[in-house]
């Protein structure tokens, strides 16, 4: 398989990026050409790459389906990656946004069957849903990548997703070193944003979390269910605030979900005064990034979403190729979001776990994490 290299990440910040995205109707399936900055990128637009790699033989036709590219830059930080990635190779990608509805991806994998692309990247909106949308491409002949969100009993070639459970362990862990430190004992309140759990990830997050915390008798969790929605989320986390004036932490399983709480910690004590707070939150996105400069925030987990892209893309490649990972295989072994293993998958393909790391103050300037490039709009 090709290895990403360097040189392709300078290419994201000097190259115009191909932004594409599809419009809620099946129709809109239909492609058109376009080349522009991110800048001038609209969510409504539809883009695809198409450049010729052989006379005699026309490019790879390679779908990406995507939950959605707009509720935040994690997404679309893949989509352009991806897009850009797909042009310099020489292959055609279209990028299907389910705008988070099932019932649109729904229509959108039929549509993909019917096209028969060489391969597709997959992404789901309800990851139980996904099972069936799965087979659905592989009975029609067509290699699949599961992209980022787990698929458990998916039938899938490969997947590739973030290693969730040991990101919120991790990050369950550093909650319980604040409230050693904090009390001279593992006790306290944590406040557990959960997101929708119709999200197979949102659920191994929580799990993660508890996996930790529940060890320790002397600290209470109090859990927030959010669905993914921000004014529920705001909502449930300020009830819980007026019902335990002495929440200690938080954890949250995405940037995304910042806004709902900066208005109860952004006037508390910063980092290392006495009274904090203690947030941590995962993706790294620019928000967070800032937060963390400011003290406001303690940490958050880097998900190197631009990695993510460019590797689905190059093992969706090699699919066409009839090259699948094989279980036991090593990649990006010397990098921070590394060593990637290959392991046996439930449904008979192979799945791949990048890495989650944490950012904090020591490391929140590094030009390689992904919130120092995709700014929020």
């Amino acid at each position: 398989m090709k290895k990403t290299v360097i040189s392709f990440l300078i290419l994201i910040f000097t190259a115009s990026l191909v932004f594409a995205g599809v419009s809620c109707k099946e129709e809109a399936a239909e492609v058109t050409t376009a080349e522009k900055t991110a800048a001038e990128t609209t969510a409504a637009e539809i883009t695809t790459v198409e450049e010729t790699t052989a006379a005699d033989e026309g490019p790879l036709e390679i779908y990406y389906v995507v939950t959605d590219t707009t509720s935040h830059p994690f997404w679309r930080a893949q989509a352009e990656s991806m897009a850009a990635y797909a042009k310099e190779l020489g292959v055609n990608l279209t990028i299907l946004d389910a705008g988070n509805n099932t019932e649109q991806q729904t229509t959108q994998v039929e549509s993909v069957v019917a096209k028969k692309p060489d391969a597709v990247i997959y992404c789901a909106v309800d990851t139980g849903v996904g099972v069936s949308h799965i087979a659905m491409m592989k009975d029609a002949g067509i290699p699949v990548v599961n992209n980022n969100r787990q698929v458990p009993e998916g039938a899938y070639d490969v997947e590739f997703s973030f290693d969730e459970l040991s990101g919120a362990e991790a990050s369950a862990q550093m909650i319980v070193d604040f409230l050693t430190d904090k009390y001279g004992e593992p006790k306290g309140k944590v406040l557990e944003m959960v997101g929708a759990l119709t999200d197979e990830n949102a659920v191994i997050r929580s799990r993660g979390i508890h996996n930790v915390v529940d060890k320790y008798e002397g600290i209470k969790v109090i859990s927030v269910n959010t669905e993914w929605d921000l004014n529920k989320a705001t909502t449930g986390a300020l009830d819980a605030f007026q019902a335990n004036l002495d929440i200690d932490a938080m954890y949250l399983p995405s940037d995304y979900l910042l806004p709902t709480i900066l208005g109860l910690v952004e006037d508390k004590p910063k980092v290392g005064e006495e009274g904090h707070i203690y947030v941590v939150s995962l993706s790294g996105d620019s928000l967070v990034l800032s937060l963390i400069r400011d003290r406001i925030i303690d940490a958050s987990f880097n998900m190197n979403v631009i990695q993510m892209a460019l590797l689905s893309l190059d093992f969706a490649i090699d699919l066409t190729k009839g090259n699948a990972p094989k279980v036991g295989d090593i990649y990006e072994e010397d990098k921070p979001w590394g060593p990637i293993e290959v392991f046996k998958a439930e449904g008979g393909g192979v799945q791949m776990y990048i890495k989650e790391y944490p950012v904090i103050l020591d490391n929140v300037n590094d030009p390689g994490l992904w919130g120092n490039q995709y700014e929020l709009e």
